[in-house]
């Protein structure tokens, strides 16, 4: 076993020398975890691919582990505090990913901790605060229903819009 930690541009390297191949691990932080394959970082070893002591892997793509945004007053533009934020299953309602967030006073969240794939169907609430809840929309505003929401990418998804009641 050999163990690196990557540099600031994202490379690494591995001791040569040896006639074993390695699987590579990413260990999850802001990016999700799992195994180097070809070009990704894999969710399971079964779809990763090893690799030869100084063998030069290129770009490797891997999922954000967040999804932060920014809350503002669909009417005026404003930040809204308050609001909790929560990522879901696209595939299920009732399944939640990460750790749920509240918006700070500049209405900006970010969810955690987040293993699925390419995106989460995002649901506010802002009731606390005098604001509607639903889910986002294609257009980034909030929809009443699940069933109406557009999935969220997962990273930096901008301005989320919500209507005051």
């Amino acid at each position: 076993m050999a163990t690196d930690i990557t540099a600031a541009d994202g490379s690494f390297s591995l001791a040569t020398g040896s006639d074993d191949e390695y699987y590579i691990r990413v260990v999850a932080g802001r990016y999700q975890g799992g195994w180097i394959g070809s070009k990704y970082v894999e969710r399971r070893i079964d779809d990763a691919i090893t690799h030869a002591p100084g063998a030069t892997l290129g770009k490797i793509w891997a999922h954000p582990a967040f999804m932060r945004g920014v809350v503002v007053n669909a009417s005026t533009g404003n930040p809204v505090k308050g609001v909790a934020a929560t990522a879901r299953d696209t595939a299920d309602p009732s399944s939640l990913e990460g750790d749920p967030d509240t918006t700070n006073r500049n209405g900006v969240f970010e969810i955690t901790g987040i293993t699925g794939e390419d995106s989460n169907n995002l649901k506010l609430n802002g009731s606390s605060q005098g604001y509607e809840t639903g889910f986002r929309g294609c257009s980034a505003q909030v929809v009443p229903t699940w069933g109406d929401a557009c999935g969220a990418p997962l990273g930096r998804i901008g301005k989320v819009f919500l209507d005051k009641l």
